[in-house]
């Protein structure tokens, strides 16, 4: 799970470093989302 965690983590650094939005959701007891 540590694995997921850290690539979720360098995806959203990556698609905010410009001042976007974060566009992944983290869902209680599922998981993450996109949008």
């Amino acid at each position: 799970a540590r694995t997921v965690d850290v690539h979720i983590a360098r995806l959203r650094k990556s698609l905010t470093k410009h001042g976007g939005e974060d566009p992944i959701r983290t869902v209680r007891g599922t998981g993450y989302a996109l949008g």
